[in-house]
């Protein structure tokens, strides 16, 4: 990632009051060398409960924090982010930096690395 160091920027999801996390997350950020801000997770109790017809409350402020983060990435004007949750782990940075290229390669606007389950999956 030594050419795209410049261009990148790390957005790291945390709730306010989990200095733990934010403290390990903010470690694994310098250990890759990557410059990084902290956004404030939007927690269940901020939300309404009629705005959350469809899921819980927590995979809708889950939801509502990554949408934050990539407002944040928007207004910072880097030229990439990454944005991750405050418990991640980047085990393979060569996969990473190379997936990171494909992106770029292919004129990507976003790639989502990671773990999603597919199909439907009942949260709660």
């Amino acid at each position: 990632m030594n050419y795209l160091k410049q261009e990148l920027h790390l957005y790291i999801i945390n709730v306010e009051n989990e200095s733990e996390r934010r403290s390990s997350a903010s470690k694994e950020a310098e250990r890759l060398g990557l410059p990084f801000s902290i956004v404030r997770a939007v927690t269940p109790n901020e939300i309404p409960d009629i705005d959350s017809q469809l899921v819980s409350l927590g995979v809708r402020a889950v939801w509502l924090s990554h949408m934050r983060a990539h407002a944040e990435f928007i207004e910072t004007g880097a030229a990439y982010g990454i944005i991750a949750e405050d418990d991640f782990r980047i085990m393979n940075k060569d996969s990473v930096e190379n997936l990171i290229q494909i992106g770029i390669d292919a004129n990507l606007d976003y790639l989502q690395i990671g773990f999603l389950p597919p199909g439907y999956r009942d949260w709660e």
